[in-house]
């Protein structure tokens, strides 16, 4: 596996910017699939959304009355999972700054980075 290849990282790297759902998630993953040794799955993606939840590392959102709002105690049940939002908590950004990633290839190298 190449250094800096890791899927909660990967993850964190896609809601940088914005707040994502598990869809939009999944799309950025493509970006990336040249350092994942295998396809991304909407059940690894849970279970690592899961982890970086009870780690304080993503924030989590549900939409409510056409508006998106902080969930305080998100639950971590699959079909929970996959209707929330996310967004990095500081603990989230922090580990992403100091994040080595590997080297995107020349044609989807993303400027700002």
């Amino acid at each position: 596996m190449i250094p800096g290849t890791d899927l909660n990282m990967f993850i964190l790297d896609a809601i940088q910017d914005d707040i994502e759902d598990l869809g939009g998630i999944m799309r950025y993953l493509k970006e990336w699939r040249f350092a994942w040794p295998h396809n991304f799955t909407d059940g690894g993606v849970l279970i690592a959304l899961k982890e970086l939840i009870l780690k304080d590392c993503v924030s989590v959102l549900e939409e409510r009355n056409l508006r998106l709002e902080h969930v305080e105690q998100p639950s971590v049940h699959e079909e929970d999972l996959r209707r929330y939002w996310y967004a990095p908590t500081a603990n989230g950004r922090q580990m992403w700054r100091q994040w080595e990633s590997p080297p995107l290839p020349p044609e989807t190298d993303r400027s700002g980075r």
